[in-house]
Parts: structure tokens; sequence; C-alpha cells
């Protein structure tokens, strides 16, 4: 017993670093613990920012919530402006009543679907 405790303390930094060297290969080969249950994904900002959009809201005020729009469109024959974010896969569309008001009349959130992946090519 004498000799292994001999050995022990005479190669101990020896030891230590083989030590190391072997959790570090683990750590390596294993990598950390995942977890088993998976999360679920975050919602966009976007939808929370559509939330907060009710009718009646002047364009100034949607502005200031969503900032400036991927998209534009005025129709004065038609008297409404349409104004579209994009951000991932959801997409407003706002429509504003045209004139001095310049109120939402109507909005819609968009989400597209992504593509199945039995949907490819063969």
């Amino acid at each position: 017993m004498k000799s292994v405790w001999r050995f022990v303390v005479f190669w101990r930094y020896l030891l230590l670093a083989c030590l190391v060297l072997v959790g570090a290969g683990e750590y390596l080969l294993i990598g950390l613990p995942r977890s088993i249950v998976a999360t679920a994904p975050q919602p966009s900002s976007l939808r929370g920012k559509y939330d907060r959009i009710e009718k009646e809201t002047t364009e100034a005020e949607v502005m200031e919530i969503l900032g400036p729009p991927q998209y534009k469109e005025e129709s004065m024959v038609m008297d409404f402006k349409m104004m579209d974010w994009v951000e991932g896969q959801d997409c407003i569309h706002i429509f504003f009543l045209w004139g001095d008001t310049g109120r939402v009349l109507q909005k819609q959130l968009i989400t597209r679907s992504a593509p199945s992946a039995s949907s490819g090519e063969h």
C-alpha cells in the first residue's frame, strides 16, 4: 500500500493532468447534457406589435409601433392606403382610411407556413 501512495505523491501532477485530459475528452465527445423537452419557438415581435394596433389607431401611432413599412400603396380612387410589414414568416397588412383622419380601417396578420418536407422534387 505504501508503494501505491508513493507513486501517487510522486506523480500527482501527471495524474492530475491525465484526469483533466480525460474529463475534457469526455466533454468534447459527449457534450453537455441536452434537455429532453424541446423549447417552444418564441413568437415574433411583429405579432406582439400587431396586438397593440386597434381599429381607429392613427397612421402616426402605427408608424411609431411598427416603424416604416416594407411596402406602401395609396389608392385615391378607392379612398384608402395599404401598408405591409414583414418579419420572418409573419406579415401584417394594414388598411388606412384616406384623408385627414388616416385611421386604421382593417388589419390582417398572415403567417406563411414553412414548406413541408414531403413536397420536394423526386
